[in-house]
C-alpha cells in the first residue's frame, strides 16, 4: 500500500543521499573483478530507492528529478568501471579526427599497418573486440568525435553531453506522463533507479541518447506533429538502431496516414545521418558487424541458454535459436502491432522490448534502461525486479575468463518470469 503523506524532508534527502553515496563508490573506487564490492554498491542504494519509490505519489516530481540531476552531476568525473565500450567509442572518434573511417577497417588491420598515432597504440589494448568493424550509427560517431577534440578530457566531455542527454529524459518523462494522465512522480522509478544511474551516467551506454530521442517523439506524437516527432525518432534511430522493433506498434494508434507521415520522416532523417559514409563498403561492414554480433557474442541469455542443458557444444541447436528466436520477437510484435491503440501502446511497447531481451543470447545490465524507461508509463513492475536482479550477473568479471554462473542466471530470469506471469495474469483476471 502507497502512502499518502511524504517522508520529511531531511529524511528524503537522506535517502537521495544514500543512493548517491554507494553509486557514486561504485564508480569511483571499485573494480569490476571485485565482485562483493560490485554487488555492495549496486544493491544498496536500491533499499533507500524503493523507500523513496513506495512514498512516490506523494512526493515531488521537481524535487526527486533535481535529486536525480544531482547524483548524475556527481557521476561526470569518473571513469567507467564495469565496461569497457568507452575504449571504442573513443577509438571510432579518433579514427574520424584523423579523417579516417570508423567503417573502413577494423581496429586489428589499422593496427597491422603501424599507425604512429599514439592515442591509437594506447586505445588499441583496451578494445574488446578488435577484429570487428563499428557498429555504431552516425549520431554515435557524431558524439565520439565531439568528445576526441580535447583527448585529455574526453570522457569528461563525452559524459557531459550524456548528462545533458538525460536531462532532457528527466524533462520529458514527468511532463509525458502528466499529459497521458497519470502521476509525474513516477518518474522516480527511472529517475533515480540505481541501474540507470550506475550503467548509463558511471558507464556511458548510448541508450541514454536513445531513450531521449524516443521520449521526444513520443511527445511531439501526443500534440500530433508527425514530421518532428518522425525526425526525433530518426535521431534515436541514428544512436541506437533498438527503437526499430517498436515502431511497428504505432501504425494502428496514429492511423495509417499519420503512421506513414511518421515512418518517412524518420527513414529520411536516418537516411540523411549516414550521408557521410559514402562509401557503399562501409555500410556493408557496418552489416557485418551487426551480424556477427548477434551470431558471436553471448552473455546472460534466457531461453538461449537451453541449447547449453543437453551440450554446451550443441551448437546446431544454437544455431537453430539464431533463426527461430528473432522470427519468433518479430512475429509477437507483428501480432501485438494488430492489438495496439492509445491506451495499450505503452504496454505493447514493454513486452516488445521484454521478448527481444528474452529471447536474445547476450543481455547487459545496461540493455535494459529503454524497458526501465517504458514501464514508467505503466503498471507492469517486472522490469523494475529485473533490474534488481541483473546485477548479480557481473559475478562473471571476477576472473579474466569470464565464466558465467547458471545457477546465478536461472534465479534472475524464474523470479523476473515469476512476476511478469503473475502481473499478465492479474491483468487478464
Amino acid at each position: 500500500m502507497i502512502n499518502s503523506s511524504p517522508p520529511p524532508a531531511w529524511l528524503r534527502w537522506v535517502a537521495y543521499g544514500m543512493i548517491g553515496i554507494p553509486v557514486w563508490w561504485l564508480s569511483y573506487f571499485v573494480d569490476r573483478t571485485d565482485i562483493s564490492s560490485v554487488w555492495l554498491g549496486y544493491f544498496l542504494p536500491f533499499i533507500p530507492f524503493l523507500f523513496l519509490m513506495r512514498n512516490a505519489s506523494a512526493l515531488s516530481w521537481k524535487e526527486l528529478t533535481i535529486a536525480a540531476i544531482l547524483i548524475r552531476t556527481g557521476l561526470l568525473w569518473s571513469t567507467p568501471n564495469l565496461s569497457d565500450d568507452l575504449y571504442r567509442f573513443q577509438w571510432d572518434g579518433r579514427l574520424q579526427d584523423l579523417g579516417i573511417s570508423a567503417y573502413a577497417q577494423a581496429p586489428e588491420d589499422i593496427m597491422a599497418g603501424n599507425p604512429d598515432d599514439p592515442v591509437l597504440q594506447q586505445l588499441f589494448p583496451h578494445l574488446n573486440s578488435p577484429e570487428y568493424y563499428s557498429i555504431y550509427p552516425p549520431g554515435a560517431q557524431g558524439l565520439f568525435w565531439l568528445s576526441m577534440q580535447d583527448v585529455p578530457h574526453s570522457v569528461f566531455w563525452l559524459k557531459c553531453m550524456m548528462l545533458i542527454l538525460e536531462v532532457l529524459t528527466l524533462y520529458l518523462l514527468p511532463h509525458l506522463l502528466t499529459l497521458m494522465g497519470k502521476l509525474p512522480q513516477q518518474t522516480g522509478w527511472y529517475a533515480l533507479n540505481p541501474l540507470v544511474l550506475i550503467e548509463l551516467s558511471g558507464n556511458i551506454h548510448l541508450e541514454t541518447g536513445m531513450i531521449a530521442g524516443c521520449l521526444l517523439s513520443a511527445l511531439l506524437l501526443w500534440k500530433q506533429r508527425y514530421v518532428p516527432a518522425g525526425i526525433a525518432m530518426g535521431m534515436a534511430l541514428s544512436i541506437k538502431f533498438t527503437p526499430l522493433m517498436i515502431l511497428p506498434l504505432l501504425w494502428r494508434p496514429l492511423g495509417f496516414r499519420n503512421a506513414w507521415t511518421y515512418y518517412l520522416a524518420a527513414g529520411i532523417t536516418l537516411a540523411a545521418m549516414f550521408l557521410p559514409v559514402t562509401n557503399i563498403q562501409d555500410l556493408g561492414h557496418i552489416g557485418s558487424s551487426i551480424g556477427l554480433y548477434f551470431h558471436t557474442f553471448e552473455f546472460n541469455g534466457s531461453w538461449f541458454y537451453l541449447y547449453r542443458l543437453s551440450d554446451p557444444d550443441a551448437y546446431w541447436l544454437r544455431d537453430i535459436f539464431r533463426i527461430l528466436f528473432p522470427l519468433l520477437t518479430f512475429s509477437l510484435i507483428i501480432r501485438w502491432s494488430w492489438k495496439s491503440n492509445t491506451e495499450k501502446l505503452p504496454v505493447y511497447v514493454v513486452l516488445s522490448l521484454a521478448a527481444f531481451l528474452f529471447l536474445s543470447g547476450n543481455v547487459h545490465p545496461w540493455y535494459l534502461t529503454p524497458l526501465l524507461a517504458a514501464a514508467v508509463f505503466t503498471r507492469l513492475q517486472f522490469p523494475f525486479v529485473w533490474a534488481v536482479l541483473i546485477p548479480l550477473t557481473y559475478i562473471t568479471y571476477r576472473t579474466s575468463a569470464y565464466t558465467e554462473n547458471y545457477w546465478l542466471v536461472t534465479l534472475e530470469y524464474l523470479l523476473v518470469y515469476t512476476v511478469l506471469i503473475t502481473e499478465l495474469k492479474r491483468s487478464n483476471g
